[in-house]
């Protein structure tokens, strides 16, 4: 008692939390790799935290559940500002 409610608060989700400002995408015919981690100030390159790897159909789910969480975000709170996007986007393959 007397400590601050924590949002996620039965979200189920009780893993350790990293906050990511960089995110790279690697995309093949198959499968699209996307590595998270961290840029600091005067840092050369960004300190990868983690790996997901999942196929295409579900990034179009991933960006479908995004965008509604931008949406919500805001009409909760108002525009998010532009500016915030760190990280790189590249295709493998033919096609």
């Amino acid at each position: 008692m007397g400590e601050a409610a924590d949002e996620s608060a039965g979200s189920g989700n009780d893993g350790a939390r990293v906050f990511i400002n960089h995110m790279r995408l690697e995309v093949t015919l198959s499968e699209v790799r996307i590595d998270v981690g961290q840029v600091a100030a005067g840092a050369a390159e960004p300190d990868v935290k983690g790996r997901f790897v999942t196929s295409p159909d579900y990034l179009a789910g991933m960006r479908q559940r995004i965008g509604c969480a931008v949406d919500l975000y805001e009409t909760r709170f108002g525009a998010i500002a532009e500016g915030g996007l760190a990280g790189e986007i590249e295709a493998k393959g033919r096609g």
